[in-house]
């Protein structure tokens, strides 16, 4: 018996795919990601919120496979984070290499923002400069739920962060 076709499930597809926003893409967690830190800071003025990047290694390390799996596929934390910050992600994986152009970009946001560990938040205001250093270390969805709560209060006060209430990793305020 020959398969059967649904002409009609590929142009509702198609459909999907056009009205889906240009500026996110979907991570395997289901997260939506801004495609650039470009981008992100170019909207960040008009939007008014923070860009967070999150840096990561998805397919190797634990931390960030327990970020991803306990944290961000998480519906609460997930919808909070994507509504009240530009998040965007520089994954590092292994199992499939970036290519050399994708690698290059990664890295040199990654030098430039000194990153040393995986995975690591870094939130900056819509001119780039950096508004808080977080390093994840196992925190539970609600914990960062507090932790960005928090961002969140302070950038609307424009006040500068004094420590992450309610877990124990220290955030720096630069």
């Amino acid at each position: 018996m020959p398969p059967r076709r649904f002409p009609a499930a590929g142009l509702l597809l198609a459909i999907a795919l056009l009205m889906t926003p240009l500026h996110r893409e979907l991570s395997a967690c289901g997260m939506g990601w801004w495609p650039s830190l470009e981008r992100a800071l170019e909207v960040a003025p008009e939007d008014g919120r923070l860009v967070v990047m999150v840096f990561t290694g998805n397919d190797w390390g634990l931390g960030s496979m327990h970020l991803d799996q306990r944290v961000f596929e998480e519906g609460e934390f997930s919808y909070r984070f994507g509504t009240d910050f530009i998040p965007v992600n520089f994954d590092f994986p292994q199992l499939m290499p970036l290519s050399d152009e994708a690698t290059a970009y990664q890295v040199s946001w990654a030098e430039r923002y000194q990153v040393r560990s995986l995975p690591t938040f870094i939130v900056v205001r819509p001119d780039g400069s950096e508004f808080a250093r977080f390093e994840y270390r196992g925190e539970s969805a609600d914990q960062m739920l507090k932790l960005i709560a928090g961002w969140r209060e302070r950038w609307l006060a424009r006040a500068p962060i004094s420590g992450a209430t309610g877990t124990p990793t220290v955030v720096e305020v630069r």
